[in-house]
């Protein structure tokens, strides 16, 4: 077969000759090429077809069978397609009721979401890319003794199709780069870390994200000996930090994958937040990584407000939670795109909804330090949860790497790796936004840095370098 269309609708075919009532297909292509090095070693290469997403695949069916019951079947690989309509058929003798499909709806296309020279970017380009990140880090001092990370490109094509009509199809490239740095003099160490993503490879900074990283590594040379003291101190987060934090809220509160034990914290329409805090999902905004015209399910794509200063005003739906709860779809179904563009560096993840745009504030990162009298500036965050749970319902706990003490309105130096547990709501309810000039772009979010006037230090971080 000569396109992801024609295989979708293959698959379509066979499940209603064998007695389907209405069938749905996807069907997921994606190549990804990724080297992990260490200096200018490599020591992880893949280049490839590989599945991407929350559960990664590349040919998902669903059937509704005569009887009305739902049967799904995935699969890695594009091959052995009868079987796959044979094992979906299987499931729906014991699968739940299901009335129908989504009807197809109009589509606004997006474009400059995808780049043919990311897509056949090769492996030497990828080094090449590699060695000029190793040299231009290494040049920053000779202190610098280690530049490692990751880089890597994808391109990913997804065709949408059911037996009513729907064939919806969406494709993207993007480019990833993670660089880390360890400085040292004499016994004392320093660590640094960047990242920058865009669809287009070459839209990346690449001596920007060497030169971050390396600078990093070198103002916290001798962290390890100015330990942070246990209790309440003013945090600011920048925008790789701001984004887990913000994310594990978000994906608990308002995602599809909401804890309910959570919502009954955040109710809408109430103020629970800062109002300083706004933030919108809008899978159509080319600004953030992961946009796309549709869902998992083929619905469009739309703006959606879910924090309006401080006040929650809707959660996301896909379709099967919409008729549960007698709403319509926001556009929120899983798609088998979404797991590319990540956040974190520990238990990296693509937090849901994939579009969230965090509204700045007003002031700049110099103006956020200024305005702290004794806090701690921190570059990221490490394990703040698995897929955005955290240990107790709008409790965080999580580690800290690459941090900085605040005295009276300057950086008065490095400090110690940390470990903070609060509560998500209460620490979200007092806080100060960075203006347009701390935004980044990281995973799920277009984000600016966040300042929380009070966070809860715990203990000295676990995961801190011996």
């Amino acid at each position: 077969m000569n396109s992801l269309h024609e295989l979708a609708s293959y698959v379509i075919k066979q499940a209603l000759d064998k007695g389907a009532r209405e069938v749905e297909a996807i069907v997921n292509n994606t190549r990804i090429g990724m080297h992990r090095f260490k200096n200018k070693a490599i020591h992880q290469n893949i280049d490839g077809h590989r599945s991407i997403g929350r559960t990664p695949f590349n040919l998902q069916v669903r059937v509704i069978n005569k009887e009305g019951r739902l049967g799904q079947y995935s699969s890695t690989t594009l091959r052995n397609v009868e079987e796959a309509v044979k094992d979906a058929l299987r499931c729906a003798k014991y699968g739940s009721e299901s009335a129908s499909f989504p009807e197809p709806k109009k589509v606004a296309p997006l474009h400059d979401l995808y780049f043919d020279y990311t897509a056949k970017l090769s492996p030497e380009e990828r080094v090449d890319r590699i060695n000029y990140i190793v040299d231009v880090a290494s040049d920053v001092d000779p202190r610098i003794e280690f530049v490692g990370g990751l880089l890597s490109n994808v391109s990913s094509k997804t065709v949408i199709a059911n037996s009513l009509g729907l064939d919806a199809e969406h494709a993207f490239t993007g480019g990833h780069v993670i660089v880390t740095s360890i400085a040292k003099e004499g016994t004392r160490e320093g660590s640094g870390f960047s990242r920058s993503s865009n669809r287009d490879f070459h839209s990346i900074d690449f001596e920007a994200v060497a030169r971050e990283a390396a600078q990093g590594s070198i103002s916290t040379i001798g962290y390890q000996s100015r330990p942070v003291s246990v209790g309440r101190h003013e945090v600011i987060f920048k925008a790789e930090a701001a984004a887990e934090y913000i994310g594990t809220i978000m994906q608990q509160a308002f995602s599809i994958a909401r804890d309910p034990r959570t919502t009954a914290r955040v109710p809408l329409s109430e103020r629970v937040f800062s109002e300083e805090l706004s933030i919108v999902d809008n899978g159509r905004d080319p600004r953030t990584l992961l946009a796309s015209a549709i869902d998992g399910e083929g619905t469009p794509k739309k703006l959606l407000s879910l924090v309006n200063h401080g006040v929650p005003e809707n959660r996301c739906y896909n379709n099967a939670l919409a008729k549960k709860d007698g709403k319509e779809s926001t556009g929120h179904a899983h798609t088998p795109w979404t797991g590319y563009f990540w956040t974190g560096t520990g238990s990296g993840q693509t937090y849901l909804p994939t579009n969230q745009i965090v509204e700045p504030g007003s002031s700049s990162m110099e103006e956020l330090i200024a305005d702290t009298k004794d806090g701690i500036l921190v570059n990221r965050l490490r394990c703040p949860g698995s897929r955005g749970h955290t240990i107790l319902p709008d409790t965080i706990r999580a580690d800290t790497q690459e941090c900085w003490y605040i005295k009276n309105g300057e950086i008065a130096g490095p400090c110690n790796y940390i470990r903070f547990t609060d509560s998500l709501v209460e620490t979200l309810k007092n806080i100060a936004v960075g203006d347009e000039s701390t935004v980044q772009s990281v995973g799920s979010f277009v984000i600016p840095a966040i300042k929380l006037n009070s966070l809860y230090i715990s203990q000295p971080s676990v995961v801190m370098i011996q």
